[in-house]
């Protein structure tokens, strides 16, 4: 009797291809792929002494890749891992923005209000900026770190105060709200404005008012004497090799750039924002809005790859940061380095990329 054979069904076409994987001998699954394909470019990166520190992707609320580089300290060679502390430099913006809405919808402030309302002795120049401006880097104040004897001051102990007198008197650079210049000056203003209508240090109402609701345990203000435990030392790479970063008093940055965190807790800030656990839905939309060009508040954002992409770094000595949020994927990549110059925006896109499908660039 002749058999006859049906046709190819259903089934049988999904385990040709699934064979692949299945079989002990065949390919790995393609999510451990690309997690292969993002730690060979980030350990290339870490060979070549262009990286050290911590990469951490989130999807739907899980870690699936978390992976550490290098030493926290040569001193100790402690490794890098997701709970090593890091100084976040300008991610630091987004805390003090999230502080002033938070400050609004308590009713004690509006991002409407003028910054002369806060300011003694305000400068005439200053009579048309808002709160809002500052947030949107929009109001055309000399930044402060770009003074040509700032690095020299920086080593030293800063009042909000005297900070505020190093630039009050620089011309203004355009007409508040007619375009955007990134500007540290507009966030040292909110963290006094923060000060002065809470009552309290810019610190202790974040801590009471985002850090601890949070449960963002390992999240800080760095202060002179601190001894915050299991923080990285900061490099710089130079004719020598591997350099301590040049010594920086964390007053100067201030609500621009003084917290400290790890990447675990940068997860948890990330979900809990953009989740909705902190901020009133009005407040989420006007901080992840771009109000003009790319800027929100404390955040940009744009796209990447055809993507909607929310995001931040900072630098700041011997660190360098980088954290993006894809929210239509619910994908959150952060980079976090202690060393300074690693082109964290390119290497946060790559890890993002690769994440997403693109194949590495010795297999194109």
């Amino acid at each position: 009797m002749k058999i006859i054979f049906p046709k190819r069904s259903l089934l049988f076409s999904l385990l040709v291809m699934l064979w692949p994987a299945l079989h002990p001998g065949g390919l790995r699954l393609y999510g451990q792929q690309v997690q292969d394909r993002i730690n060979a470019y980030l350990d290339a990166k870490h060979r070549s002494n262009d990286f050290r520190g911590v990469v951490l992707i989130v999807r739907n609320d899980s870690t699936v890749f978390s992976k550490g580089y290098g030493a926290a300290s040569d001193k100790t060679n402690q490794p890098n891992t997701a709970r090593t502390v890091f100084r976040l430099g300008s991610v630091t913006k987004q805390f003090t923005a999230a502080a002033i809405l938070k400050l609004q919808e308590q009713g004690k402030l509006s991002v409407q209000d003028r910054i002369c309302q806060y300011v003694e002795n305000c400068p005439p120049a200053w009579k048309d900026i808002t709160l809002h401006h500052l947030l949107t880097h929009s109001s055309g104040i000399f930044n402060y770190t770009a003074l040509p004897n700032f690095a020299a001051h920086s080593q030293e102990p800063h009042t909000v105060a005297q900070l505020i007198a190093r630039f009050r008197d620089q011309a203004l650079q355009f007409t508040p709200g007619s375009k955007n210049a990134y500007s540290n000056s507009g966030y040292l203003l909110l963290g006094h404005v923060i000060e002065r209508v809470s009552g309290k240090p810019y610190e202790a109402y974040l801590q009471a008012n985002i850090l601890r609701p949070l449960g963002l345990k390992h999240t800080g203000y760095e202060k002179e004497g601190d001894g915050v435990a299991n923080r990285a030392q900061g490099y710089v790479k130079g004719p020598q090799g591997m350099q301590e970063a040049p010594y920086l008093h964390m007053s100067v940055p201030f609500a621009a750039g003084a917290l400290y965190s790890t990447a675990e807790d940068l997860k948890r800030w990330n979900q809990q924002l953009h989740g909705g656990k902190l901020l009133s839905p009005a407040s989420l939309r006007a901080m992840t809005t771009p109000h003009q060009e790319a800027f929100g508040y404390g955040l940009f954002i744009d796209q990447h790859d055809n993507r909607k992409r929310i995001h931040h770094g900072g630098n700041i000595n011997g660190f360098e940061n980088y954290v993006s949020y894809y929210p239509d994927q619910k994908v959150c990549v952060i980079v976090m380095s202690n060393q300074a110059r690693i082109g964290g925006h390119d290497m946060n896109q790559e890890v993002a990329s690769l994440w997403f499908g693109k194949k590495p660039k010795d297999s194109e």
